[in-house]
């Protein structure tokens, strides 16, 4: 019988791709500021800029912060 904890293991995400992740996030949100602009909806952006700055946390906490070692 195989053992439950080699069985249920949590899938690893390369590390890099996490802050290029958070970085493609930045630049999704950062058009769509510009697209509520021009359609005069202002109300709406801070909640882009809200995420821009939570993915830019998250970009920075994994490049420098606290990165995450690569499986050797």
């Amino acid at each position: 019988m195989t053992d439950p904890a080699q069985t249920l293991r949590t899938p690893r995400i390369r590390p890099d791709v996490t802050v290029l992740a958070a970085l493609g996030c930045v630049a999704l949100q950062a058009p769509a500021i510009v697209f509520h602009l021009s359609r005069g909806e202002a109300a709406d952006t801070p909640v882009n800029v809200l995420f821009i700055v939570l993915a830019l946390f998250v970009a920075w906490g994994r490049h420098s912060k606290a990165p995450i070692a690569p499986r050797a």
